[in-house]
């Protein structure tokens, strides 16, 4: 019942959105989409990866459950700790974009903020790689 109850304050909650809200959540997306971290090289992307694993490991409150060499995920959050999730995916150019995930398991909001923290990834990991640009 008490789960029911929350799903149907979210959607409330989701439905009180106003036309300006909205759009300042879409151009908060697609600043956060445009400083995805991209590296180039064997070195650059190392460093990278190197930063991303020392990101999560200081940056979530959840500690690592999985992590491969292009494949990093925190222990998932039952409360305002935060949760993560990193991919190192190859792109079309060459090189590999990193994606970070964020969240918890609160309805009412997250330690730290999930969208500062993704945004925080983004340029520690872009500045990790700016030493080795193209190497």
């Amino acid at each position: 019942m008490r789960v029911i109850l929350v799903l149907m304050l979210g959607m409330v909650l989701a439905g009180c959105a106003s036309p300006e809200q909205l759009a300042r959540q879409q151009e908060q997306r697609e600043r956060f989409l445009a400083s995805r971290p991209l590296c180039q090289g064997p070195r650059q992307c190392e460093a990278m990866w190197a930063a991303a694993r020392n990101w999560v490991t200081s940056g979530c409150g959840m500690k690592i459950q999985t992590m491969t060499d292009s494949f990093i995920e925190t222990f998932g959050s039952i409360d305002t700790r935060l949760a993560c999730r990193v991919t190192k995916d190859p792109v079309p150019e060459g090189g590999y974009r990193f994606e970070v995930t964020t969240g918890c398991g609160n309805v009412f909001g997250c330690f730290p903020d999930p969208w500062a923290a993704a945004f925080d990834f983004n340029s520690r990991v872009t500045s990790a790689g700016q030493a080795f640009a193209g190497q």
